[in-house]
């Protein structure tokens, strides 16, 4: 977990996917800066100098003022830009009555009917539970875990980390206060969690999932809306972050976005010149494979098969 605000000396991953499959992480010594997006003003893409043992400065969630070329050569570095995404949040300032307006009414009515289906059905009040303390992160991590290995992220080798540097980086950032996590229980098991890092006025989310078992029931959405209530009457944070990655319930429930992008500053050489190619060929060749996919009508088919259906995504 990453927190906002900060430059991490650390290895630096490149992720060779293939869709959703990660066929391949490449490590390099470098710098991963992290900043809060909606605190820091859209700006050009910029010349770096890396430090002499750094191969390479990632900058996450960079707001930009319009679209990059992919790759790009300064005099010292290999600018890479594989990822540009529109960064969707929510607004927490105003009230949760306010909020729910900004949905159709009839999209309001179905939400509300989900949370009550799932509540009548889980037998339990209340359904979820929020997790800050430091000694209540084994019992959070123990039941996210619970939840992410049966869920699609664990398939896709996203699912929550499970080392024990992970659980010690989770008690130390609740013992700064800094994370946050929520977990939705049907009974007296747990259907879906959300874990998310606090920094100053902003709550970003980092990991979450649902047991495919509860998919009937939209645990993912329900858990989200709870959340969002929560969050609303608490008035702690001015902003929840959906962070990286697209999906069509970020764009639903958000009440922004910001276009940003993953700029990666590699040093000018052979060897990473020769990786950022190989990089952005596999990207091509997904490129290629998923408009094939798309031509015979097959791409939708295959990720709701693989996902089993988010709900978040229906």
């Amino acid at each position: 977990m990453t927190v906002p605000g900060t430059t991490l000396s650390t290895e630096v991953s490149l992720k060779f996917r293939f869709g959703d499959w990660c066929i391949h992480v490449q490590r390099l010594a470098g710098s991963v800066l992290c900043q809060d997006f909606t605190s820091v003003p859209p700006a050009p893409a910029m010349s770096v100098k890396l430090d002499p043992d750094s191969q390479v400065l990632l900058m996450r969630a960079r707001p930009l003022p319009a679209r990059l070329p992919l790759l790009d050569l300064t005099r010292d570095t290999i600018r890479y830009v594989p990822v540009q995404y529109l960064r969707h949040y929510v607004d927490l300032s105003g009230g949760f009555a306010v909020y729910v307006r900004k949905f159709s009414r009839r999209s309001r009515s179905e939400l509300q009917r989900k949370v009550r289906r799932f509540s009548e059905d889980s037998k339990v009040s209340p359904v979820w539970r929020e997790y800050r303390c430091p000694a209540e992160m084994p019992e959070f991590h123990r039941l996210a875990r619970q939840v992410s290995k049966r869920s699609f992220q664990a398939r896709l080798g996203v699912g929550l980390p499970v080392t024990e540097e992970f659980r010690s980086q989770l008690a130390s950032l609740a013992a700064q206060d800094s994370v946050r996590g929520f977990i939705l229980f049907h009974g007296n098991r747990p259907a879906a969690y959300e874990l998310c890092h606090a920094n100053g006025g902003c709550l970003t989310g980092e990991h979450c999932g649902y047991d495919p078992e509860f998919a009937r029931l939209s645990p993912g959405t329900v858990l989200l809306y709870c959340v969002l209530e929560h969050l609303f009457a608490q008035q702690s944070f001015a902003r929840l972050d959906f962070g990286a990655g697209d999906a069509e319930y970020k764009a639903s429930f958000a009440t922004g976005s910001v276009l940003c992008g993953d700029i990666y500053y590699f040093r000018k050489s052979r060897k990473n010149f020769c990786l950022v190619a190989a990089h952005c060929a596999l990207r091509g060749a997904w490129w290629c494979a998923a408009k094939t996919l798309d031509f015979v009508r097959l791409r939708r088919r295959l990720k709701k098969l693989l996902r089993r259906s988010d709900p978040r995504e229906e």
